[in-house]
């Protein structure tokens, strides 16, 4: 049964590392997956953010721009500069029809004097002569500016992308031309050409109306509409989302309007279920293809390793015990029991760059008996020893969590390391152990500072990338134990 259970644990060994190989291929090929899906997800979102920023905004500055010098002809100009409304407005209607006709998303043609009054509105000709400036930054930066402007702007009662082009009679500024296109072209240019969903949303205090937020959308499942995340302002600009068993990519892009406010955003999402369905059967496969490929291994290795197991069994148990016990001795104080100054310099850099690539609170914490020579002259070096266990004791019996740690790191001074407390936290936990290590009161006739047996304790306390070098940590915690020295002993001192 022995020669059988040293065989078994031999196998067992040699099965575990044959299946953590396979695992690691696993991961590979598992992050090859992920890599893959990810670089899907990208490029979908590279693709909609082209569309979005380059493309589409770029042609609809472009395009209309050149619709609106196209409606600008010499009668049409000359008809502006004599202020003839009515010849005007004769001029502009049939074109202002023939591009409602060709264009649904074209609503507006909005001719404005150059002192910031309208003059005539070729969808509204009954409404003209208020100073438009005092509403709409964009009709008065055209009259300051004089230059082809454009961009998205909440008019009296819906946002419009606006393109303005300044008119010109004899080299003399007398207006501009204002051409008003519904957002949602933006929406449906971004969905038809990318085969995704999308929608338009303002935020309220944008809106100067009681409208809906929600101004254009292709959605039509309005469960979906409700768990998007919309009206975030700091939500991210790409997520995920899974809904009714299906995987979608969310791409939110802001609407910036033209003096540079965050008024809303366009939020496009497209089905990636068919890509994340691939990579999860991709996994499966790898599974099987590892549980078989194990058993078949595992037997091989059984039948040949009958032989040799056996001779191997003494020498296991040998090393291990060695192993230990060298372990043990390398790095633990011989009369305390606590970890030595050894693997002190081991952990502080171990566990400073956990904090500091985690965001946590490291703090570091030395104390050192008070009077203690005093006590060697008085009570004698073997009590003494006592007294340095005890208060190990009192130290390990303090610390409940494994990224605790206390070292005795040269004669009565011992070191705590321990992360996760802000630095009231650690002050109190500190404190907690002055007062256990009084507490034990062990008499000190030769302590100035009490009858019993103290400390004296030096706290630093810093967090994520605050965090120094180990030299500097370890000279910034010996400064305020120095402190707590001057300032009477039996006490925490704590870097501000």
């Amino acid at each position: 049964m022995k020669d059988l259970s040293v065989k078994n644990r031999t196998l067992i060994f040699i099965f575990f590392i044959m299946v953590m190989s396979l695992v690691a291929l696993f991961y590979l090929l598992d992050n090859y997956e992920h890599q893959r899906l990810e670089h899907t997800k990208h490029s979908n979102y590279l693709s909609i953010k082209t569309s979005y920023d380059k493309n589409i905004i770029q042609n609809l500055q472009t395009f209309y721009n050149i619709q609106a010098q196209s409606i600008l002809s010499d009668e049409i100009i000359e008809a502006f500069a004599k202020r003839d409304r009515e010849t005007l407005f004769l001029l502009v209607q049939n074109k202002y029809k023939l591009l409602r006709d060709q264009d649904e998303f074209f609503y507006q043609m909005h001719f404005h004097s150059s002192d910031g009054t309208s003059f005539l509105r070729a969808h509204k000709p009954e409404l003209f002569g208020e100073d438009i400036t005092k509403l709409r930054p964009m009709a008065k930066a055209i009259h300051i500016e004089q230059k082809p402007i454009s961009g998205f702007e909440m008019g009296l009662h819906a946002l419009s992308y606006r393109i303005f082009v300044p008119v010109f009679h004899n080299s003399t500024y007398i207006g501009a031309l204002e051409l008003g296109i519904l957002p949602n072209k933006v929406l449906h240019l971004v969905t038809y050409f990318n085969e995704i969903y999308g929608l338009l949303f303002i935020y309220k205090e944008s809106l100067k109306s009681n409208i809906n937020s929600i101004q254009f959308t292709n959605i039509t499942d309005k469960d979906l509409i409700d768990i998007l995340p919309i009206g975030l302002e700091k939500a991210s600009e790409y997520s995920e989302l899974t809904y009714n068993d299906k995987f979608y990519s969310i791409y939110k892009f802001p609407l910036i309007d033209f003096v540079g406010n965050n008024v809303g955003e366009f939020i496009f999402f497209n089905d990636l279920s068919a890509e994340h369905k691939l990579h999860n059967d991709t996994k499966i496969n790898f599974y099987i293809i590892i549980f078989i490929s194990a058993i078949f291994v595992f037997f091989i290795i059984n039948y040949g390793f009958n032989q040799i197991i056996s001779k191997l069994q003494d020498a296991h148990i040998a090393l291990k015990e060695y192993t230990k016990i060298i372990e043990e001795i390398s790095i633990t104080d011989a009369l305390t029991n606590l970890y030595n100054r050894r693997y002190f310099n081991e952990i502080l850099p171990r566990l400073t760059n956990s904090c500091k690539r985690d965001d946590d609170y490291i703090s570091f914490l030395i104390l050192d008996i008070d009077y203690f020579k005093q006590y060697n002259d008085t009570y004698g070096h073997k009590a003494g020893d006592i007294v340095l266990q005890d208060v190990a004791n009192v130290l390990k019996d303090s610390l409940k969590r494994g990224t605790d740690y206390a070292f005795r790191i040269g004669g009565e001074e011992f070191c705590i390391l321990f992360k996760g407390l802000n630095p009231n936290e650690a002050f109190l936990f500190s404190d907690k152990i002055r007062q256990n290590i009084e507490n034990l009161k062990i008499p000190h006739i030769g302590s100035k500072t009490s009858k019993y047996v103290t400390a004296s304790f030096g706290l630093v306390v810093f967090k994520g990338t605050t965090i120094p070098d180990e030299t500097k940590l370890y000279t910034l915690a010996d400064e305020e134990l120095y402190h707590a020295k001057e300032n009477g002993k039996n006490q925490v001192s704590i870097k501000k």
